[in-house]
């Protein structure tokens, strides 16, 4: 406990982790929680309570590797993926997109718009339409367009396949 006068005048309840590991080797990670029940004057009565969140704590390394292994997947597509978020806002793209935008990254592409591209005003409205029908109705979509890439000044073509997503 960081605050122990704190905690002992009876103020406030605090809160630690600690990583145990029992005499068999069976490491646990238990958060604390230590309330003052009492203070007559003289010493406090504290009530510490702890709480096993070791298999908690083994899902959240879990669900971090899976992240990692998935971004690097994503990345790697040789195709070109990107997701955006209903109000079309781009959220993430992989590698091939970022490049063929003219991004130096991946990240890059996150909180820009259609807009943001400089794309003919005519196309990023039919996109957003498109893009609002897909999460409105729950709908796939798929788009064939010829489309300039800024990387190279040229065009291709690009068929779409657009999926809603949700969480």
């Amino acid at each position: 406990i960081r605050d122990k006068a704190e905690l002992l005048s009876c103020q406030s309840e605090r809160r630690f982790h600690q990583n145990i590991e029992s005499p068999s080797g069976i490491k646990y990670h238990i958060i604390w929680s230590a309330h003052c029940i009492a203070n007559n004057g003289n010493l406090p009565l504290i009530l510490l309570i702890g709480q096993d969140i070791s298999k908690e704590k083994q899902l959240e390394k879990q669900r971090d590797v899976a992240e990692v292994y998935l971004d690097s997947i994503i990345s790697q597509i040789p195709e070109y993926v990107f997701w955006k978020n209903k109000d079309s806002v781009y959220l993430g793209c992989n590698d091939l997109l970022a490049k063929a935008a003219g991004l130096k990254t991946r990240d890059e592409i996150i909180g820009k718009t259609d807009e943001d591209f400089g794309w003919d005003p005519e196309r990023i409205k039919r996109l957003k339409e498109i893009d609002k029908e897909v999460v409105t109705k729950g709908v796939s979509n798929t788009i064939e367009e010829l489309i300039p890439l800024p990387s190279d000044d040229s065009k291709r073509t690009m068929i779409t396949y657009k999926v809603p997503l949700r969480d």
